[in-house]
């Protein structure tokens, strides 16, 4: 009778995957890669990429320089003689001082970690979509399918993300790229009713506040509310009370984690352009008919002769996840106890979109506080 052998840890009949099946498994790792590749590649180049760029080389490129010598010279920044012949440098959220991947642009120019961090956070979204995918399905979070992709593919491809990468608004690319996450995070302690998920709720939303863009924030939870209503209503009773007790708890956790820059960013903004006599048409003022909308399905809303979208249209939004996304979405709501609730919610942002060019929004916009970031 032989010796046995060093033990392997595989049970007998258990298929053990080589190496090449471990790379198949992974495509859809390498897919998200590929898809957030416009962003990142331009991290291996020369130069900066601005797009249209005003924010960039208007606030963001000067103020995170200024911000870098200040650090490097040993001075801990408190005060900024820029904005309004000077303004506590905390109350600048869209610089996100605090916000820990900034500091690469304390360590590198900031010329070249904003190229680093934009790419860096295209693929923290990307695999946000992923995690979120698996979240609502009940599965692992580093699980990966098909599923997965799509959704970090629409994500991805979405306006929220290269439209205002080609605005250069690097603080909303940050925050926004929290936002699977944060969804996926919610979702988990809705189901789980375990701390440790709420407490990541917290950190998600804390870092997305943080980064510097508080109307996504917003934008992020009118979605999650959305999100969780549809997730109750296809939920059998007893509902998770648990759950949604630690995610009533979550939220407030997260403002204290980001207090250190919301309390000064709060005392400013009565100064700020939201709080002046403009404030009751600023949130209309982004308007677009509702013939629009329909820059979602159209060929020619972007590029080729007179696009379309120049004429009328700031949905870009709906216009950059294209008529594809939409059918995905619409095939997914039909398969989904959910879809009702789901597609009310959709059709409420829809109702709202158009702004003074519809009845909604002005209907609603002094019965519900905040609704002026929705826009």
């Amino acid at each position: 009778m032989n010796a046995p052998g060093p033990r392997s840890g595989v049970r007998p009949g258990q298929h053990v995957e080589g190496g090449a099946g471990r790379w198949l498994r992974g495509w859809p790792w390498l897919a998200i890669l590929v898809l957030a590749s416009p962003a990142w590649l331009p991290a291996l180049t020369d130069g900066v990429y601005v797009g249209n760029g005003t924010d960039l080389y208007s606030y963001q490129l000067p103020m995170r320089r200024a911000l870098r010598a200040m650090l490097l010279s040993g001075e801990w920044p408190t005060w900024n003689p820029w904005i309004l012949g000077g303004v506590p440098l905390l109350a600048g959220m869209q610089l996100g001082v605090l916000y820990p991947p900034n500091l690469l642009a304390v360590a590198l120019p900031p010329e070249q970690a904003l190229e680093w961090l934009r790419g860096a956070h295209a693929l923290w979204l990307g695999a946000g979509g992923v995690v979120l995918s698996n979240a609502a399905r009940g599965r692992r979070w580093r699980d990966a399918d098909l599923a997965g992709v799509v959704t970090a593919a629409v994500l991805l491809g979405a306006g929220q993300t290269w439209g205002h990468i080609y605005s250069g608004h690097v603080s909303f690319v940050q925050a926004w790229a929290w936002t699977p996450w944060i969804w996926a995070a919610a979702l988990a302690t809705l189901r789980s009713g375990q701390p440790r998920h709420a407490a990541l709720t917290s950190v998600a939303l804390a870092l997305q506040l943080l980064a510097g863009h508080p109307q996504v924030s917003y934008l992020s939870g009118v979605g999650l509310v959305v999100l969780l209503l549809a997730t109750l209503a296809a939920t059998p009773r007893p509902l998770p009370w648990k759950g949604a007790g630690l995610l009533a708890l979550a939220a407030p956790g997260a403002l204290l984690l980001a207090a250190a820059q919301l309390w000064p960013t709060a005392e400013l903004a009565p100064l700020l352009n939201r709080g002046l006599a403009n404030a009751d048409t600023l949130p209309l003022a982004f308007s677009a008919k509702p013939v629009s909308l329909t820059t979602a399905v159209a060929w020619d809303a972007f590029g080729g002769v007179g696009p379309r979208l120049t004429g009328f249209s700031y949905h870009e939004t709906l216009a950059h996840v294209g008529g594809v996304a939409l059918a995905l979405g619409v095939l997914g709501l039909s398969q989904d106890r959910r879809g009702w609730v789901l597609g009310a919610g959709v059709a409420l942002f829809v109702a709202l979109s158009p702004g003074r060019h519809g009845p909604v929004m002005p209907a609603l916009l002094g019965v519900f506080p905040g609704l002026d970031l929705f826009r």
